[in-house]
């Protein structure tokens, strides 16, 4: 699926959506192209055509005459949510003719955290910015036109509104899985010497909203210093700078933790507790665990944490290089 704009001669720019099909009787690609509407002169957005307004007539009609019971109470959350962060507005630019499921689809998700095939039932006898029916079919039919240009178009707008002038980067190694055996999984953990079900994902977030503004789903596993800064070039082409990393412990090595000192990135590494200089620090500051200075509650668990000046010392050369750092201990 692919967006063309075209300029009339006066002075209208009118968007065709095109689907590109294999004809096998003529043997080649064919184009088919839909007017989807047209861009507004002054704000540039896109005002759908005649025939996907009559989605809008068809919602607006059932909610008039129709006679439905529904749950309601998680709408008025969501839909001021919605509203408020202009959800609305850029899923309708991104999607026009799905926009509206897209985002029940959403609120679904949000509400009952619980596989998709199951969204049409909860859509049946709950209140979302879908009214008609809802199926399994139209699901997949839906996630195959999400695609990456969709999904590009949606995520330039939403961070041209985001109002964070900072982002930090999390490297989401585990991503929960509908089918993971492990409970720690939904809560993106990774066990070492255990081969969970995961996902490779990189998400940037506002440092000030914490709000998720790009995500994407990265080709290899970011293993090496190398891979981690051709993304972070990418991401900056795209509008999508980076001023902080947040490592999972699967990235750290000795060599990837020199390396972003190296190139001066302002980075928070989980690290595993083998190697013989982790070991010291934890022996030197073990009379933390049962400090009440050290303690500290979170979702009703006792931790006790500690934060430690270290300098990271780098061999080049024959001589010594010496970063300074912070080094934070928890215990649970």
């Amino acid at each position: 699926m692919h967006r063309v704009k075209f300029k009339a001669k006066n002075g209208t720019t009118y968007v065709y959506e095109g689907t590109t099909v294999w004809d096998e009787k003529e043997e080649k690609y064919r184009t088919k192209r839909v007017c989807i509407g047209k861009l507004d002169l002054e704000t540039g957005e896109l005002i759908p055509s005649k025939r996907l307004n009559m989605t809008e007539k068809i919602v607006q009609d059932i909610s008039k005459n129709s006679l439905v019971v529904t749950h309601v109470g998680h709408d008025l959350l969501l839909q001021s949510i919605t509203r408020s962060l202009k959800l609305d507005s850029i899923v309708k630019n991104a999607m026009p003719s799905d926009w509206r499921a897209l985002l029940a689809m959403v609120w679904y998700l949000v509400v009952e955290n619980e596989p998709l095939s199951s969204c049409g039932n909860w859509l049946a006898f709950n209140q979302s910015p879908f009214i008609g029916k809802f199926n399994s079919r139209y699901i997949v039919e839906i996630l195959d036109r999400l695609n990456e240009e969709v999904q590009e178009q949606f995520f330039r707008e939403w961070i041209s509104i985001a109002p964070d002038s900072s982002r930090m980067l999390y490297d989401l190694r585990s991503v929960y899985s509908y089918n993971a055996c492990y409970p720690s999984l939904a809560w993106g953990v990774n066990m070492e010497g255990s081969s969970p079900q995961q996902l490779r994902y990189v998400m940037v977030v506002g440092k000030d909203s914490l709000l998720p503004l790009y995500m994407e789903s990265t080709e290899t596993e970011l293993r090496t210093m190398e891979q981690v800064s051709d993304l972070l070039k990418t991401l900056k082409k795209q509008g999508v700078p980076v001023e902080t990393l947040n490592m999972d412990q699967e990235f750290y090595s000795i060599e990837n933790i020199t390396a972003m000192f190296v190139r001066r990135y302002n980075f928070l590494q989980a690290v595993r507790i083998q190697d013989a200089w982790i070991c010291n620090l934890i022996e030197q500051n073990k009379d933390m665990m049962g400090d009440p200075a050290s303690l500290y509650l979170l979702d009703g668990r006792n931790y006790y944490a500690r934060t430690i000046a270290y300098i990271w010392e780098e061999e080049k050369k024959n001589r010594v290089i010496r970063h300074p750092c912070t080094v934070h201990l928890f215990y649970s």
